[in-house]
């Protein structure tokens, strides 16, 4: 399927260096913000809450520890696949020509999705705590609207951004051919 796309080395940009080191430094934070805060927890927390935020599912306080193992597994697999971004279904036909811009592009795209579920997972570990203690839910209907948005327009932005981006690398060759 994509055996004929060029298969060139990208190195990362300045932006994804910085969002996958932003991603670490919240990974850290949130099992230390948990590990802190362990002790505090009633044996029974919340583990799963209804579209309003409502609690609908209770767990032992242990569960607390399955988003943040989920966020550090997802953020791993993310972040080496991020390695070979020619494998990538991207929205625009790579050539010789825009390869490099592209993949760069898809890179930086792949880093940013990557913080944005490592923030969501950040703060649902936050709230889980917050709604044990507190007995108040932090999750309501804006964080699915907000869960659903985030991470979805930033593949939609670069999507259209790439398109554009390819289809100008490929004019200007052409414009120099002629």
């Amino acid at each position: 399927m994509f055996s004929n796309r060029p298969n060139i080395k990208v190195s990362p940009t300045t932006g994804e260096r910085w969002l996958n080191r932003l991603s670490i430094i919240l990974i850290i934070s949130v099992f230390g913000y948990v590990a802190q805060r362990f002790n505090t927890l009633p044996d029974t927390i919340p583990i799963h809450f209804d579209g309003k935020g409502n609690i609908d599912g209770w767990g032992h306080k242990g569960t607390i520890f399955i988003v943040p193992s989920i966020m550090t597994v997802m953020f791993i697999g993310l972040y080496f696949l991020n390695k070979i971004p020619h494998t990538y279904n991207l929205p625009v036909k790579i050539t010789e020509l825009n390869a490099a811009k592209i993949y760069s592009m898809s890179r930086t795209m792949m880093a940013l999705f990557n913080f944005e579920m490592v923030l969501i997972l950040a703060y649902t570990t936050y709230a889980i705590i917050a709604s044990a203690n507190e007995g108040v839910s932090l999750l309501a209907a804006w964080y699915i609207v907000t869960i659903s948005i985030g991470p979805l327009g930033t593949i939609i932005i670069y999507s259209f951004v790439m398109r554009r981006v390819a289809h100008q690398l490929d004019s200007d060759k052409l414009n120099q051919i002629d």
